[in-house]
């Protein structure tokens, strides 16, 4: 059995600013910074990580670093955990969008599981490529536990692809909160099986929200 600890990077620049963040490399704010670390510190009560990854997108990989960091590792980039790439949506604010890609960010915010950004990836396109890095993974750390730092719509991709969600029921399983924890274990065979969904819990107060539907 190995079990994964996904945390979605802590509020960034681009959530702040309500962007489409996409491949666009936007830092932590200071208060994303505190989410990571409190993040951090609850994996450390809780759990003896031997591995953690991170997409080498800043915002994530700061957020890996500092939950490494706390468990003196020394994180591990991997690009198939990166978040959408958003093509001609790229670090646009989201009335932006709905000014310029009316259609096609309809689709996004009404029907995720069938969503593409102009010009980039489509969500199809992201769940298969984080289940094949993150089944990459755990091939590599049978029965191990490993914390992993990536992205909302990257999570979100994989939590459809665990589930086997048809694209149509995507929508229904909402967002997890920046620094969140998801918790999946993985047994001898591949199944894999969440079992626990974005815990805000160790963020206290600090937890921060998004407009429901971006």
């Amino acid at each position: 059995m190995t079990t994964l600890y996904i945390v979605r990077h802590g509020q960034s620049v681009a959530n702040l600013e309500e962007r489409f963040a996409g491949h666009s490399d936007f830092p932590l704010t200071d208060l994303g910074r505190r989410q990571a670390a409190c993040a951090a510190a609850y994996l450390k009560e809780h759990v003896r990580l031997d591995a953690v990854y991170a997409s080498d997108l800043s915002r994530a990989w700061e957020t890996g670093s500092i939950i490494a960091e706390a468990q003196n590792l020394t994180p591990i980039a991997d690009k198939g955990l990166r978040e959408i790439w958003a093509g001609l949506w790229e670090s646009k604010k989201f009335s932006e969008l709905e000014a310029e890609f009316p259609e096609s960010y309809t689709v996004w915010k009404q029907n995720i599981g069938r969503a593409a950004c102009d010009g980039g990836e489509s969500i199809a396109q992201v769940r298969r490529r984080v289940w094949a890095a993150v089944t990459a993974i755990v091939k590599k750390h049978p029965g191990e536990h490993i914390g992993i730092a990536s992205h909302g719509a990257a999570i979100r991709s994989l939590e459809a692809e665990i589930r086997g969600l048809s694209p149509d029921e995507v929508k229904d399983y909402p967002w997890v909160g920046n620094a969140s924890i998801t918790t999946v274990v993985f047994d001898d065979t591949m199944h894999a099986e969440i079992v626990e969904r974005d815990n805000r819990e160790p963020l206290g107060d600090l937890a921060s929200s998004l407009p429901a539907n971006v």
